[in-house]
């Protein structure tokens, strides 16, 4: 099994390495991790590029791929999509949390939420992720542990509706005597 250090040293001499990711916390179903912003991560406008906030969350996904399925080497990303809702300033630290909404033996669904040095909330990714060369575990996986409550809120009330009034129609009223 992995930890910190051996996710860190795996990492270090290859892409997510050289890009800064600094893994902070592994488990099966959690992934905790920090990048810190560089000038040269910048997009016109002076803004933090998209791709510096995918490439952070997609190496969290692989690090939690690799917790669940250890014997496996060849990971990849299947599907990703990335909601903005914030940016972070250059030079700051942005700290990311993986977490796994779906351990299966060749796939798994991750989702990454990402926050600027303020707590702000900068993005969300979500990413289906494949192992290619699925292995068995030696011992199942346990159930995920639901991060938000998944019951659904009961349906509001009906709203009473008020009589429609028929005076001035050719109908008039049905119950008044002629």
């Amino acid at each position: 099994m992995y930890d910190v250090e051996s996710i860190t040293q795996l990492l270090e001499p290859i892409f997510p390495g050289l890009f800064g990711v600094k893994v902070t916390e592994v488990g099966l179903e959690k992934v905790l991790g920090e990048l810190e912003l560089r000038e040269d991560f910048l997009s016109v406008g002076e803004v933090i590029h998209a791709g510096v906030y995918m490439t952070f969350a997609d190496t969290l996904c692989v690090v939690g791929m690799l917790m669940n399925n250890p014997k496996s080497t060849q990971v990849v990303t299947k599907d990703s999509s990335t909601k903005f809702m914030a940016s972070a300033e250059m030079g700051t630290v942005v700290k990311a949390e993986a977490r796994a909404f779906h351990r299966g033996k060749s796939t798994m669904v991750w989702q990454v939420s990402m926050q600027n040095e303020a707590g702000k909330l900068c993005s969300i990714v979500t990413q289906t992720m494949q192992v290619l060369d699925p292995v068995e575990p030696e011992e199942p996986l346990p159930p995920i542990t639901p991060p938000v409550a998944l019951t659904l809120p009961p349906p509001p009330a009906p709203k009473a509706t008020a009589p429609e009034a028929t005076e001035g129609t050719d109908e008039g009223d049905k119950s008044a005597p002629a």
